[in-house]
C-alpha cells in the first residue's frame, strides 16, 4: 500500500453550526492537510473583529492549509428562488463571484466549489456553459481550478450534466467534483464514471447512506442524515478505486452533513472524520499523508 501526496482536506460539514476556530480544530484534529472556507465563515469571522491574517495565522498554528471555497451558485445566470431555503442556506449560496473571488484573495484559496442553484432545464445549456466559463476564465487568472458540483435534486443530477458544462466550457482550470452521496443518490453506478475524462476528475469527497431515503425530500437527507465514511451502504471502496484508476486525483475530502455530527464537538468530529475517511481509503488500497508537502502543489 503506497502513500499518495495529495491534499487531505477536511470540508467543514460535521462543524457547520461552530466557529472557523472549530472548523481548524476539528481539521487539525483529523490530520487533515486543508480547510475549506465557506464565504458565510468568511464574512461571520470578519464581523466578529478577526481579520483574514487572522484566519490564515490560526490555520497555520495548527498546520492547516487554507485551500478550498465551498462554495458559488451565482455562475449560472438563474437561481432558486429564495424561499425553496432558510435564511442561513440563502446566506450560503447567494453569494456573488465578485464576493468569493475576494475570499480566495483574501486566503489564498486554491480551489472553487461551483454548485447549481437551478432547477432541470432553467436555463439553457449555452447559458450555463457561458456562465460557468467566465467565472472559470476569473478563476484561471488567479490560478484557480473550479469544480462543478452534480446533485441530485437540483438542475445539475449527474455526472453527464456536469460535463455538458463542464466539457461544452472546454476551460483547461476545470472539472466534476465527486461526491460519493450525490453520486449514488442519482442513481449512478460506477460505470457511469467511464465516459468523464481522468484530467476532468481531480477532486472527491466522500460521505456514507442508508440506500433508504429517510426524509421526505431528498435535500434533507443530504444535510441530515448523512453517515461517516464507511458506515453507511454505499459502495464507496469500488467508487474510490474506479476514481484513483483514473490517475489525476489531487483532493480528498469528507463532507459528514448530519445530526449526529452536530451533536459532537470540534475535535471529536474532525478525529472521527479523518479516521472514517481514513480506513475507506485504506481498503481501496491507498493511505495519504498527514500533511500535504506544499512542494507538490494542489
Amino acid at each position: 500500500m503506497s502513500e499518495a501526496v495529495i491534499d487531505f482536506a477536511f470540508w467543514a460539514a460535521p462543524v457547520r453550526k461552530l466557529s472557523f476556530a472549530d472548523h481548524v480544530k476539528a481539521a487539525a484534529a483529523g490530520n487533515f492537510a486543508s480547510l475549506a472556507v465557506a464565504p458565510i465563515t468568511y464574512d461571520d469571522t470578519l464581523a466578529q473583529g478577526s481579520s483574514a491574517k487572522d484566519m490564515l495565522a490560526l490555520a497555520a498554528d495548527h498546520g492547516v492549509a487554507l485551500r478550498h471555497l465551498d462554495t458559488v451558485t451565482t455562475w449560472a445566470p438563474v437561481q432558486l428562488d429564495e424561499h425553496d431555503f432558510d435564511p442561513e442556506m440563502n446566506r450560503r449560496w447567494r453569494v456573488s463571484v465578485d464576493h468569493a473571488l475576494e475570499v480566495c484573495d483574501a486566503l489564498g484559496l486554491r480551489q472553487i466549489l461551483a454548485t447549481a442553484a437551478y432547477l432541470k432545464d432553467g436555463a439553457p445549456l449555452q447559458q450555463l456553459v457561458d456562465g460557468f466559463g467566465a467565472l472559470c476564465d476569473r478563476a484561471a487568472a488567479r490560478d484557480i481550478w473550479v469544480d462543478l458540483e452534480p446533485m441530485p435534486f437540483f438542475g445539475c443530477p449527474t455526472v453527464a450534466d456536469a460535463m455538458a458544462v463542464v466539457g461544452g466550457a472546454g476551460r483547461p482550470n476545470a472539472g466534476v467534483m465527486m461526491d460519493s452521496w450525490h453520486f449514488f443518490k442519482a442513481g449512478q453506478t460506477i460505470a457511469n464514471l467511464e465516459a468523464v475524462p481522468g484530467e476532468r476528475i481531480r477532486t472527491v469527497q466522500l460521505s456514507d447512506a442508508p440506500r433508504r431515503q429517510i426524509e421526505a425530500k431528498l435535500i434533507d437527507d443530504t444535510m441530515q442524515h448523512r453517515r461517516w465514511p464507511g458506515e453507511g451502504e454505499l459502495p464507496l471502496v469500488a467508487f474510490l478505486q474506479a476514481l484513483l484508476a483514473k490517475g489525476q486525483i489531487r483532493t480528498i475530502s469528507e463532507e459528514v452533513f448530519s445530526l449526529e455530527a452536530d451533536a459532537m464537538d470540534a475535535a471529536t468530529a474532525g478525529r472521527k472524520a479523518g479516521e472514517t475517511t481514513r480506513a475507506v481509503l485504506a481498503a481501496a488500497g491507498m493511505t495519504v499523508a498527514h500533511r500535504m508537502r506544499e512542494e507538490a502543489g494542489a
